[in-house]
């Protein structure tokens, strides 16, 4: 009779509980949007005037446009990072604070947007135009916020080599920072140029 000893032995391949509950986290976040999109589509669809109406100002497509490339680079970077650590490699740290710092940007561009947009008299309240533009692209700026705390977080502790052995909480940061960049190009498209 032999004894097999059972080595805690790394697989990232391994679907851990962490990644099974993030995977259902981010399917009602994904239920979250899909109803504000739909909730904006129908409204937009039904709206009596243009849309957008004519007495609020047009929303900024290229800074958007750029802003927009920034936020799916630092999707890369972040891939970039897990795949560091996955190899064993201690270069995971660098390309987290390359994707944090795109997200500060990414982030720090729309709130100079929103301030543009408010002198400029849309606001939340300003038409219903003005109120579904706030309220879904601020759903997103909200969850962006989120993931960069969780990314600041996952940085710091990489710094410190904690991902070289496991890499599970870099994979589930990747799972949801990659949801919030993959989204975004959905709500561009359907908020800023449809």
């Amino acid at each position: 009779m032999s004894t097999q000893v059972i080595n805690p032995v790394r697989n990232s391949k391994a679907l851990s509980n962490g990644k099974i509950g993030m995977g259902f986290f981010i399917g009602t976040e994904m239920m979250l949007f899909m109803g504000f999109i739909s909730t904006f589509l129908v409204i937009k669809a039904n709206a009596l005037t243009s849309w957008p109406p004519i007495n609020q100002p047009r929303l900024p497509l290229g800074v958007t446009a750029i802003n927009t490339i920034i936020l799916l680079i630092s999707g890369v970077t972040c891939f970039l990072a897990v795949r560091s650590a996955q190899a064993e490699k201690n270069k995971s740290f660098k390309y987290l604070v390359v994707s944090l710092f795109l997200g500060l940007i990414f982030l720090g561009v729309q709130g100079w947007e929103w301030i543009q947009l408010l002198r400029h008299g849309l606001t939340l309240t300003s038409s219903l135009y003005g109120g579904t533009f706030y309220t879904l692209i601020g759903l997103h700026a909200f969850h962006v916020l989120l993931a960069l705390i969780a990314l600041a977080r996952v940085t710091f502790k990489s710094k410190k080599g904690a991902y070289l052995q496991n890499a599970n909480g870099l994979e589930m940061l990747f799972m949801y920072w990659s949801f919030v960049v993959v989204i975004w190009p959905v709500l561009y498209g359907l908020v800023y140029l449809y």
